[in-house]
């Protein structure tokens, strides 16, 4: 009689877990089809402005080395 308990919980976990699974995967997989271009537009922005900030952050060195040897002159 425990051993039927028992293999009947088991049965029930196994039969839980397998179904759990294949309902997130499916989900998983819709929700990745849908959005992959969303995300996809968001990381080209992403990277446009890195881009942009890269420059300026040059831009800003050029000129602290512009400074750098004037004030290095003028001593």
């Amino acid at each position: 009689m425990k051993n039927t308990k028992v293999l009947t919980v088991v049965a029930v976990a196994i039969i839980l877990a397998v179904s759990i699974s294949v309902f997130t995967s499916t989900r998983i997989d819709a929700q990745e089809t849908q959005d992959m271009s969303e995300v996809l537009s968001k990381l080209d922005k992403i990277l446009s402005n890195q881009m942009e900030f890269s420059g300026q952050l040059e831009s800003l060195r050029q000129e602290l080395n512009i400074i750098k040897i004037r004030i290095t002159q003028q001593q």
